[in-house]
């Protein structure tokens, strides 16, 4: 999806899979709101939410590098409602190309349920959700992860490692450690939720 898409239209899509942020506070981020050296992002709140700060990835940091800096707001002063109507085509329009009626069902929202829904699942972390999110109220953070499926929540891929390298390319990939096998098959052995 995000790569079928004009460039400006990738890096918002980008930064809602991201960030779980709302469209108005992608839309309205400041060039000043944003640090790609660094890799982090300002979220200036909107709906009386709190404010926080997310890390870019290094593909999103060189998407925003190549939008233009001409105007103070990063996606420019364009109207949201007219962004939403283009976005729409390009996506109306995939999904007839990849014979995917499912993509029609994607709107901007869609990134903020998935995360959080995402999130929840990985963490089982309620209130580490709610300030990813930056929802004030538990209530609405509970709204977005009613869909969590927890029937393959035992379902784990396992691997044993020897090396540090090996270590350090799995946790850097998201494995957690469990532990080590005792001698002389000295192994330390990492799952990751299917």
């Amino acid at each position: 999806m995000i790569g079928g898409c004009d460039p400006k239209t990738a890096t918002v899509l980008q930064l809602l899979k991201e960030s779980y942020a709302r469209i108005g506070e992608v839309w309205n981020l400041k060039w000043t709101d944003i640090d790609t050296e660094k890799g982090l992002a300002s979220i200036v709140p909107e709906k009386g939410s709190r404010p926080r700060q997310i890390k870019l990835s290094p593909r999103l940091c060189v998407m925003l590098a190549k939008l233009p800096h001409k105007c103070p707001r990063v996606f420019g002063p364009g109207n949201l409602e007219k962004f939403r109507r283009n976005y729409e085509k390009q996506r109306n329009r995939l999904a007839m190309k990849l014979s995917n009626p499912r993509l029609l069902q994607v709107h901007f929202h869609t990134f903020r349920h998935w995360g959080a829904c995402r999130t929840y699942w990985r963490t089982k972390d309620i209130l580490f959700t709610q300030r990813l999110l930056g929802h004030r109220s538990l209530t609405s953070t509970l709204r977005y992860v009613q869909l969590v499926n927890w029937e393959n929540e035992n379902e784990f891929h396992v691997k044993a490692i020897k090396t540090a390298k090996e270590t350090e390319d799995l946790v850097a990939s998201g494995w957690d450690y469990v532990t080590t096998t005792p001698e002389p098959e000295l192994a330390m052995i990492f799952r990751k939720r299917k």
